[in-house]
């Protein structure tokens, strides 16, 4: 339980998980079913890497049946998710790969570093800080067997958040704009002298 809650609550970086799939030419991506472990995909991460273009979405029904509805077709191809796969709007060609990021329920491995979403032996390791799992496997067992569980709570709740400010490096923010030298997301037209006629 306490492996499943970490994983659900936070995109630990341990738990990023690369995936892609080869478009057909259909709304319904039958290619692009679902990972069975997957907890959420990570926001803005579909990218077309054949045609060098982000995926827009995920669209909510309402506005995709509003597209449909009225036959608006976008620049960029948009996503949802239904009935277990991807839908794209409009319906792309077929052999294009698709690639995004999501966090994974395996939040422990065995020894030979295989995903698994439950303790299987006493040699699997934990994905996610083992500190914060203990504190948080004291704390519900206290509480369950109805001790007071405050204290260790409070514990938990600082070792997690912790665990979270440290689990990756952080993007530079800047008031006055980004540091010289920064390569802005593509598409982008490189610095130089451009002849104008």
């Amino acid at each position: 339980l306490e492996g499943d809650l970490l994983a659900g609550d936070y995109i630990w970086p341990k738990l990023i998980i690369e995936n892609s799939f080869v478009t057909t030419a259909t709304n319904q991506q039958t290619n692009g079913s679902l990972p069975t472990d997957l907890v959420k995909i990570i926001d803005e991460t579909l990218w077309n890497r054949d045609l060098k273009v982000p995926v827009y979405g995920p669209l909510s029904p309402r506005i995709w049946q509003a597209q449909k509805g009225i036959g608006i077709t976008s620049i960029y191809p948009s996503f949802r998710i239904k009935n277990g796969y991807f839908w794209f709007d409009p319906a792309p060609s077929a052999g294009e790969t698709i690639y995004y990021e999501y966090v994974s329920s395996k939040w422990c491995e065995t020894s030979g570093a295989v995903g698994q979403t439950a303790w299987g032996a006493d040699s699997d390791v934990s994905r996610l800080p083992p500190e914060v799992m203990t504190l948080g496997l004291v704390w519900r067992w206290l509480e369950a067997k109805g001790f007071d569980y405050s204290n260790r709570y409070d514990e938990w709740r600082k070792q997690k958040a912790q665990a979270q400010a440290q689990s990756s490096p952080r993007r530079h923010l800047s008031i006055i704009g980004p540091p010289y030298g920064y390569t802005p997301s593509a598409p982008f037209l490189t610095e130089g002298s451009w002849s104008i006629t």
